[in-house]
């Protein structure tokens, strides 16, 4: 097991799409950008990997995340 991985708990992999991840939710809150330059500026290689990572960190789509916020302002 890694240092990083014991310090973590997670691994540098998993850390990293965390990362992009908790960025794209900043973007998609903050921003009208559609969603597929959120994915590029996130730093996603397509489309469908940030939708599988999105979905499965929040589970949602980032379009969907987006409706939620606008039905709650």
């Amino acid at each position: 097991m890694s240092l990083f991985k014991k310090s973590t708990g997670m691994t540098l992999n998993e850390y990293v799409n965390l990362l992009r991840l908790s960025y794209a939710q900043a973007l998609l809150m903050h921003q009208d950008a559609n969603v597929l330059r959120v994915a590029m500026d996130s730093g996603f290689g397509s489309l469908s990997a940030f939708n599988k990572s999105f979905r499965k960190l929040a589970g949602m789509t980032p379009s969907d995340f987006r409706k939620g916020l606008a039905g709650a302002r």
